[in-house]
């Protein structure tokens, strides 16, 4: 029997799919302000990390223990981010959207904000498949197609 084989073996997946609505926000550059290091849209940042955070703890039905989210993944994850942005003509709906923000940002906020609720930390992520894109559809609800539609896996390895 092979390496690959006993992984196989002693490995379960568990599957993660939520949307969050709403502009994604990039995890830009730091500025220093009064002496201060922080992000430089910080408030917004912040929002959009609590949103995704509310958004995974809505989708795993897990109650907080402690201050702590139960059953947090340990183990090596696969990540699956998809990006949609309102687009502002029907020609933008035919092209991919290669104006910023930038896309390894946008995964960073993501990865950041997941981490010790999701995962224990962004180190675990051993799969990264990220992409962003004018919406092709009118969204029904409020607040335009913006959105990031989230796909996790977690391999996780059993005792």
């Amino acid at each position: 029997m092979t390496t690959r084989d006993v992984m196989a073996q002693a490995t379960r997946r568990t599957h993660v799919d939520f949307v969050v609505r709403g502009t994604p926000v990039p995890q830009g550059s730091m500025v220093s302000m009064r002496g201060r290091i922080r992000h430089s849209d910080s408030d917004r940042l912040n929002q959009w990390r609590n949103d995704i955070k509310a958004a995974c703890h809505s989708e795993m039905h897990r109650p907080l223990i402690g201050g702590v989210f139960a059953d947090i993944w340990d183990g090596p994850v696969e990540l699956s981010l998809y990006f949609t942005y309102k687009p502002s003509t029907k020609a933008q709906t035919e092209k991919p959207k290669t104006t910023a923000p930038d896309l390894d940002k946008l995964t960073r906020s993501v990865l950041d904000a997941l981490t010790g609720v999701l995962y224990v930390d962004d180190r675990l992520v051993v799969k990264l498949e990220a992409y962003k894109n004018y919406s092709y559809w009118v969204s029904a609800y409020d607040g335009g197609p913006e959105e990031t539609h989230l796909v996790v896996n977690a391999m996780r390895v059993l005792k």
